[in-house]
Parts: structure tokens; C-alpha cells; sequence
């Protein structure tokens, strides 16, 4: 005959008073976590921009813990630098082929990456190009990485790597300047700056092309949505900057003395603007 354990034999008062101390400790554990909260800033959406909806289809003002630009960051702390890069390298490792594939450069002999990082997409356009040689342009703390992904990639006697800020200087002369996934980091006013940066060094027959994913102008395609919904929220919170629509990236170039001259399509739902001085 099995018996129970004399710690199994409990009475039914002798149970609730558990059930109470366990809901009692655990009241408790989220009154320490919200005492422990970090600093919050209440972020109202802009006009334009892509939140979650409620219940009821309402916009929702949401709260997000006050943080540095991983950009920042990464000028601040080394590891934090190593990551961030990795990152992107990863994040564009899939998608470069595609993009490599989509942009034209007939008869180009140089290109440069601006905000390229470790130069994730450079590598692949010095490998499907063969006569092409090309620069990043960013920052001193991603030279080690990207001068270590050269080598790897087997480019390192076509690449090199300048360092300054596409906030404060014109990147180096090139035929081709290549921005991937930077516009999206910043508010209009940051990326006007970036622009005009680059266009102070387009000379004649160079050209600009922007590698970003539009927003779409309705909703449609759920993975495209979520995508970008997230992305939009992600740059808004960490560096001010936002997901824009084709006519909002168009507007933008032009603002800068631009001439959108083409957009061509890419794999991922990315898309590459193609633009020359106005």
C-alpha cells in the first residue's frame, strides 16, 4: 500500500497560508524591481511615425529607459565598439550579395563606404569586383576590425580605411559612395548633415547611393511591417532616428542638393537611391 509523506499530508488552511506568502513574496519582488527602475522618458509619437496601436486602434505613449547611441557607446568603450560593429557585420553579411547584385558599377574604379563600420559590405563589392578599389569612412575605433576583415575576406590589398566623422568631413574622392543603414539612425537634421557631407565630395560623374528598406505607405506585408515597426521604434529611442518612406528619402536627397536619379530594388526589402549632384 503507498502512503504519503508526512510533508505531503497538508491541511487545506495550512495550503492557503503558502499560496499567500507566495503571492505576498512575490508583490514584494515587484515592488523592489520598480524601486530599482531606471530613469524613464515619456515619448509621445512623432507625426508620421509607426507605433503599436491599442485595443481600440488608439496610439500609445510609451516609456523607454534614457540610454546612449550605441554609436556613442562604442567611441566610450572598446567591447562595446567590438560588438556593435560585429553586429552589423552580421546584419549585412546576408544581405550584400543582393545589394552588390543590384547596383551598377560599370566603369567604376573606386568606392567608398561611409559609416561602413568593418566594412561588411565593402568586402563584397571588392569580391564581385575585381578591378574596384575601396575605403570605409568612420570612425578610429572601427579600423582595427575592418583593417582584420580585409584580411580575412582577402581584399586587404584593394581596401583601406579613413577615419574621420560623416558629421564633420567629406569623405575621401571616390567614383561611387555607398551609405548602408545609416540614414535610418537619425533625425533629419543629423542626416541632412551626412548628405551634405557627401555631396561636398561628389565631383562630376559620382554618385551617391543610399542602401535603406522604405517603410510602406500601407500596411500589407506582415514581415515588412513588424520589421520596420520595431526599427522605427529601435532608432527612435536610441539615436532620435527613424524609418522613412521613399518620398521621405527623396525629399531628403533633394534637401541636400541632390538629384534622385533611380531606385532600384534589392533582396530583403531593401532599396538602393541612387543620387547625383542637383
Amino acid at each position: 500500500m503507498n502512503r504519503r509523506s508526512p510533508t505531503s499530508r497538508r491541511s487545506p488552511r495550512s495550503a492557503s497560508r503558502s499560496r499567500r506568502s507566495a503571492r505576498g513574496s512575490s508583490r514584494t519582488r515587484r515592488r523592489r524591481r520598480r524601486a530599482k527602475a531606471p530613469e524613464v522618458a515619456a515619448l509621445d509619437p512623432p507625426r508620421g511615425s509607426t507605433w503599436p496601436a491599442g485595443p481600440r486602434g488608439e496610439v500609445k505613449s510609451l516609456q523607454y529607459p534614457r540610454r546612449r547611441a550605441p554609436q556613442d557607446e562604442a567611441g566610450r568603450d572598446p567591447g562595446a565598439a567590438a560588438i556593435f560593429h560585429q553586429a552589423m557585420v552580421e546584419l549585412t553579411r546576408g544581405v550584400a550579395p543582393g545589394i552588390v547584385g543590384a547596383i551598377d558599377l560599370g566603369g567604376v574604379r573606386r568606392v567608398v563606404d561611409v559609416g561602413g563600420g568593418h566594412g561588411a559590405l565593402l568586402c563584397a563589392i571588392l569580391e564581385a569586383h575585381p578591378a574596384v578599389e575601396g575605403a570605409v569612412f568612420d570612425l578610429e575605433h572601427a579600423r582595427e576590425g575592418a583593417l582584420a576583415l580585409f584580411a580575412s575576406r582577402g581584399v586587404a590589398a584593394r581596401a583601406s580605411f579613413v577615419a574621420g566623422s560623416c558629421f564633420d568631413a567629406a569623405p575621401p574622392p571616390a567614383d561611387v559612395y555607398v551609405m548602408k543603414s545609416v540614414i535610418h539612425d537619425w533625425d533629419d537634421a543629423r542626416s541632412l548633415q551626412i548628405v551634405g557631407k557627401c555631396r561636398e565630395a561628389i565631383a562630376d560623374g559620382a554618385r551617391l547611393l543610399v542602401v535603406e528598406p522604405p517603410a510602406p505607405t500601407a500596411r500589407g506585408n506582415a514581415t515588412l511591417d513588424w520589421i520596420l515597426t520595431f526599427s522605427d521604434i529601435n532608432m527612435l529611442v536610441n539615436t532620435g532616428g527613424r524609418e522613412r518612406t521613399e518620398a521621405e528619402y527623396r525629399a531628403l536627397l533633394e534637401a541636400a542638393g541632390l538629384c534622385v536619379t533611380c531606385v532600384r530594388e534589392a533582396p530583403s526589402f531593401f532599396r538602393v537611391f541612387e543620387a547625383v549632384r542637383a
